[in-house]
Order: C-alpha cells, then sequence, then structure tokens
C-alpha cells in the first residue's frame, strides 16, 4: 500500500521549465569546461611521463639535427653512406626534393619535425588556454598576452615560429 502525496504547488509551466533545463545545460557545459580545461593543465603540468615524453622529442630532434650534418653535402661533402629520399623524408629534411617535402610543398622537412611541430604547438595552444589557471593575473585577453611574454611560453615560440616562417611565409627557395 502506497501513500500518495499531493503538493500545493502548482506544476511548473512550459517556460519554467524551458528555462530550468537551459540553466542545467548552462551549469553543465560551465562544469565541464572546467573540468576538461583543469584535467588539460594537471596533464601538461603534473604528469610525468608527458614531461619524460617531451624531453625525449627534443633530444631526438637535436641528434636528428646532429646526425643530419654528416648527409648535408654542404657541411660533409663525402656522407659516410647514401641517405636516400625516404631516410631524409623521415629523418633530416635536409633536401628540398625528398618525397615528403615534395608533397606537402612546404620547403625542406622530415616526419620527426613534423612530428614534433604537431606535439609542441597543440601543446602551446593548450597551454595558453589553461594559463589562468596557472596564475590569475593570466585571466582575459590581457592575461593572455603577459603570458605569452612570460620566459617559457616565448621560448615556445621563438622555437615554433621558425618551421612556420619557413614553411609557409618566407620558404627557403625563395632565397636562392
Amino acid at each position: 500500500h502506497r501513500e500518495v502525496s499531493y503538493s500545493t504547488r502548482s506544476p511548473p509551466s512550459p517556460t519554467n521549465l524551458a528555462l530550468r533545463k537551459e540553466e542545467r545545460q548552462h551549469t553543465f557545459i560551465n562544469i565541464m569546461d572546467a573540468t576538461s580545461r583543469e584535467s588539460i593543465y594537471n596533464f601538461l603540468e603534473k604528469n610525468t611521463t608527458y614531461e619524460k615524453l617531451t624531453i625525449f622529442f627534443i633530444l631526438l630532434n637535436v641528434v636528428g639535427f646532429i646526425v643530419g650534418t654528416f648527409f648535408n653535402e654542404q657541411y660533409n661533402p663525402s656522407p659516410p653512406f647514401a641517405c636516400g629520399s625516404t631516410c631524409d623524408s623521415l629523418w633530416f629534411g635536409n633536401d628540398e626534393t625528398n618525397a615528403l617535402s615534395t608533397f606537402l610543398n612546404i620547403g625542406s622537412t622530415s616526419v620527426l619535425e613534423l612530428i614534433t611541430v604537431c606535439i609542441f604547438t597543440v601543446d602551446y595552444i593548450l597551454r595558453l588556454w589553461t594559463a589562468d589557471l596557472e596564475h590569475e593575473s593570466y585571466k582575459g585577453l590581457g592575461g593572455r598576452i603577459r603570458y605569452m611574454l612570460s620566459l617559457y611560453p616565448l621560448v615556445d615560440l621563438v622555437s615554433l615560429a621558425p618551421f612556420y616562417i619557413n614553411s609557409f611565409v618566407v620558404r627557403e627557395s625563395d632565397f636562392e
């Protein structure tokens, strides 16, 4: 046997229901936004695996650059062995006519460089998006600009800029 309870309140109007639903959706979006931003911030700042991955890519690029000079005729007229177009496309990007550079039409590049630039570009954008979670002085447009001009973001930007400038603004071939 169930008890039936009757409320003294009148049932909500369709307009009130629509407003409540909109408020719930707005609140849900804000919660999701804050949660996803905080998760991304924590991933970038506190995840040691991600930190090790970024260090690995930095070191791999340094080694790739150094080893790449052995196969660049400008620096070494007699390379230890022929690298070939595929090798150059994967690791060094010394030859403007390598298969990747020809396919993408963005000047000399390598798969290693493209992967690294993609990772660090996404990293830069996500750090810019979550900058206000690092410090409240980075809130708003002025805060984001202040963040971009601080040491580490500035180093990141200066590191990424040559790829984009060389690939899309002033190509190496423009100087020849």
